[in-house]
């Protein structure tokens, strides 16, 4: 178990180092976006790790409301809270969004490799930044 463990946390240790450099040498990112990568990994923690967390203080919270108050009142109002669950994605506006954005076009990254000259080597960022000036 300890062996497990300890192979775990290394492995997590090791992506969150080689992830971002990955990113970099092999996907041509810049260091803004390998930063927004790190923080994605963190990210990843507050969306699943917190809400289990919840999870287990809602649940005692739960059983002590059915101790104090009655296990029908605590049903009725366990019921009537995760009626009004959809509520937050109703009244977002994720629900008034009707087409997805457009995708970007792939950049051939084969004419930058071969040499092609600074021209060819320009990034898609930087030419789309150019565009929206002209």
């Amino acid at each position: 178990m300890f062996a497990a463990t300890t192979l775990s946390q290394l492995a997590t240790s090791v992506s969150y180092v080689a992830v971002p450099l990955i990113a970099v040498s092999a996907l041509d990112v810049t260091p803004a976006q390998a930063g927004l990568l790190g923080a994605l990994g963190t990210a990843a923690f507050l969306l699943i790790g917190l809400p289990a967390g919840a999870l287990a203080i809602g649940a005692a919270v739960a059983g002590a409301i059915g101790q104090l108050a009655g296990v029908h009142l605590a049903l009725w109002v366990g019921g009537a809270l995760i009626a009004t669950a959809f509520l937050p994605v109703h009244l977002s506006p994720v629900r008034r969004r009707r087409d997805l954005p457009p995708q970007p076009e792939p950049v051939d990254r084969s004419a930058s490799r071969a040499g092609a000259g600074p021209v060819a080597a320009t990034s898609r960022a930087a030419r789309t930044r150019r565009e929206r000036r002209l």
